[in-house]
């Protein structure tokens, strides 16, 4: 599902991957508006997409 207009609050991201799949519903940046995104809040990465990165 894709949707032109998109707000995530990642304040709350607890699971590896649930940024991502947030995120990637919007069609485009300008459709997309992200709350709470600070240095403090850690978005986590599998350890096996970063070995393969």
């Amino acid at each position: 599902m894709t949707l032109e207009k998109v707000e995530v609050d990642l304040s709350r991201n607890f699971e590896e991957g649930m940024a991502y799949v947030a995120l990637s519903r919007a069609t485009s940046l300008e459709g997309l508006r992200v709350l709470s995104l600070s240095k403090d809040n850690q978005l986590g990465c599998n350890p096996q997409v970063r070995e393969f990165l």
